[in-house]
Formats: C-alpha cells, structure tokens, sequence
C-alpha cells in the first residue's frame, strides 16, 4: 500500500523491486547479511539516479538505526498492522502454533518500537487499518511527508487505487 503510494507520488522504487510485494530485493539482501558497505554503496548509486528515492522492506526494521547512517537525508514511513492480523497472517503462512505466533509478533513490534524510538530523522508511523478507515488523510498525510504537493482530485484519486482492503496486487508475507 505504501509502496504503491510512493511509486504514485512519482518516488524513485529502484529497479529491483519484487511483482507481488513491491520490496526491494538488493535492500533485503543487505538488511538481512547485516552488509552495511553494500546497503551504503547501493546508497550512492540511488543518490546518483535520483534527488529522492524509496524502498519497501519490512526486514530492514531491525536496521533503522544502523543503517540510516549511511544514507542522505532519510525519512521514515513505518506502517503498523494490528498485532492480531500479523499474528494470523504469520500462524498461516509459516504455520506456527497461535500463540507462538503471537509471542513473535509481540516480540517484533517491541523490537520495531525501540528502533523507532532511536531514529535521529523524521519518521511517519502509519497504521494500516486507521488507513483503511481514512485512506484520503493517509495519502495526503504521506505526501505532505515527502513533500510532494497533491490536489483534492490527485489525492482521491491515489487513496481509491491504492488503499484496499485485501488488495489483490498483493501476495506478499507481513507489510
């Protein structure tokens, strides 16, 4: 959904962005090996292509603070599920047991707080079911985020094609 928005809002999502998810894969990568050079290098060449880009990946959460160092001017949009619909979502698709389940995403989000709670640049916490609820401010709350300037038309039109309740452009795991 985010991702979606970005890439509306005439963001730069790079060119190795996964079909079903929108997640940048090279940044997945580097998020998941802990490579701090590859993430910073990846950086540089983006920077070069572009004045502003963005990304998708969930798995980059427990790397906020790390790497955001090494990258110019960061901004943050961090969206929150409800701890029971990632709990759900993570007991069907790795097939763990409810409450371990439960246990993980607990565990996930206290992990995700404490990197928010450290971040040094500005950062948007985004919930995703009060953006179901009021997609038009969510859009328009992203925007003025990242500075794009949208009209009442622009921003209707970007809340209806891209805030969707079990959006069917999406088969990914957790958001």
């Amino acid at each position: 959904m985010i991702a979606r928005i970005f890439s509306d809002l005439g963001l730069d999502m790079g060119h190795h962005v996964t079909a079903n998810t929108s997640e940048d894969k090279r940044i997945r990568t580097f998020a998941k090996d802990a490579d701090l050079g590859g993430f910073e290098s990846y950086c540089r060449d983006r920077d070069a292509l572009a004045d502003t880009w963005a990304f998708k990946v969930p798995a980059f959460r427990t790397r906020i603070n790390e790497f955001s160092s090494v990258m110019r001017n960061p901004r943050f949009v961090i969206t929150f599920r409800d701890i029971l619909a990632v709990t759900v979502r993570n007991q069907i698709a790795i097939g763990v047991e409810f409450m371990d389940a439960l246990r993980q995403a607990a565990k996930g989000y206290s992990t995700l707080v404490e990197q928010v709670s450290k971040v040094n640049c500005p950062i948007l916490l985004i919930s995703y079911e009060k953006s179901l609820q009021y997609p038009r401010e969510t859009v328009s709350a992203i925007a003025e985020f990242c500075g794009v300037k949208l009209t009442t038309e622009e921003v209707i039109r970007l809340a209806e094609r891209n805030i969707i309740n079990g959006d069917p452009r999406y088969h990914g795991g957790q958001q």
